[in-house]
């Protein structure tokens, strides 16, 4: 399986940059088409979805414009002394017009929020698939941890057992029998624990993602950090990052609405027409119409709003890159860290087991107490339930870190922008 592994992250990493992204999907993680169904089961992926269309009925919005024509009908009645009365009327159609350029203006402020909108859904699918993949591995944690106490378990029930016969036999004291059953309590105790733990973990898991299979759960992997490969990761991390996406394109949009906000300080005019009837038809009148209003402060103070929100948008973009230039470089730490501590974790673990075998075996020939033994016991446990934990601190910073570089499942790559 280690060896699988490497093969394939090695093809992955080795591929060219512009070679289509395979869904590397390892055998103790769920099929890439297991979670692609999974993740678009979610509300979250659903709302994310969902304002993409928001964003594009808010471009076609921008692109008509408020402006529409309007009519005006006025009726009125003259009377002339010694003349007589008239029926007179006037009816004006208006419409504002859009001075050039600001059309162009509005499509580009829509196309940077579609921008903003695409970026925003991968990011919650990145956010998901990071969400999945902690619960499924807490869930095989948990699996884990149950079958290595049962294993214990029994063990300290022959252990029990064999005290018993010794104590049948004369050759033990009923201390050690009472030893022997509070050792057994407290794994049995530690079982209920890791039990209880995995059913609060399979009930997230399902509860969160049902699609995802959970029927058989796969062994967990030896941790491998993609050696040799690291700078190749963190550059695909930064290059397609969905939050640093999100930013820039706000400070896209940002920069067009400023540009906006300066072609509205030339307001747009309103063109009309008008007809009129005067002296009861006698006088027939038609025109036209142009309006313009006098531009006040106002325009001058919305331009300098749009660029302070310019200006706020491209600090919270070169945060966002500091920030993620720390997180990858913090990434990059963890695997290497957790990896090295699996490796002494898993080193003190068997240590510590074949120290407890070796102890036992003592003690069956009776070279040693029985208080001995069960701290050797004890020991070995606390070790290996270390070497899980030590183990799943690897797994879940190597498969995050592949997960954030687009390798992991072809899951959270950046959208097209």
């Amino acid at each position: 399986m280690r060896k699988r592994m490497l093969a394939v992250l090695f093809l992955l990493l080795a591929a060219p940059p512009e070679a289509p992204a395979m869904a590397f999907s390892p055998p103790d993680l769920p099929a890439a088409e297991q979670v692609q169904q999974a993740l678009a089961q979610s509300p979250l992926w659903a709302a994310a979805r969902d304002q993409q269309g928001v964003a594009r009925y808010e471009a076609e919005e921008l692109a008509s414009g408020p402006y529409e024509f309007s009519v005006q009908v006025q009726g009125q009645s003259r009377w002339v002394r010694g003349m007589g009365d008239y029926g007179e009327w006037w009816t004006t159609l208006q419409r504002p017009v859009r001075l050039p350029g600001k059309a162009a203006l509005d499509r580009q402020i829509g196309a940077a929020g579609e921008g903003v909108a695409r970026a925003g859904f991968a990011e919650a699918r990145l956010g998901l698939a990071h969400e999945l993949l902690g619960s499924w591995l807490g869930w095989l944690g948990s699996v884990e941890r149950e079958r290595l106490l049962l294993e214990q378990q029994r063990l300290a029930e022959e252990n029990l057992a064999a005290v018993q016969k010794r104590l049948q036999a004369g050759d033990a004291a009923r201390m050690d029998v009472q030893a022997a059953e509070a050792d057994v309590e407290d794994i049995t105790r530690s079982v209920v624990e890791a039990r209880t733990r995995k059913d609060m973990a399979l009930a997230v898991l399902n509860g969160r993602f049902p699609a995802v299979g959970t029927q058989s759960p796969p062994p967990l992997s030896d941790p491998q950090p993609p050696a040799g490969a690291l700078g190749d990761l963190r550059q695909a991390v930064l290059a397609d990052n969905p939050r640093l996406q999100v930013l820039e394109m706000a400070v896209a949009r940002a920069r067009v609405t400023a540009a906006r906000a300066r072609a509205e300080r030339w307001p747009d005019p309103t063109l009309a027409v008008f007809v009129a009837s005067e002296r009861g038809g006698d006088e027939r009148i038609g025109g036209g119409m142009i309006t313009m209003p006098i531009p006040g402060p106002r325009r001058g103070q919305e331009q300098a709003r749009t660029q302070a929100l310019l200006r706020v948008a491209e600090d919270r973009l070169a945060a966002g890159r500091q920030m993620l230039v720390a997180q990858v470089a913090s990434q990059m730490q963890a695997v290497a860290g957790n990896h090295a501590a699996f490796l002494a974790a898993q080193r003190a673990a068997a240590a510590m087991t074949g120290q407890a075998q070796m102890m036992q075996r003592a003690y069956a020939l009776g070279e040693l107490d029985l208080q001995r033994l069960l701290l050797a016991r004890r020991q070995a446990r606390v070790a290996a339930v270390a070497a899980l934990e030590a183990r799943l601190a690897a797994l879940q910073a190597t498969y995050g870190l592949l997960l954030d570089a687009h390798v992991l499942w072809n899951e959270g790559a950046a959208p097209v922008r």
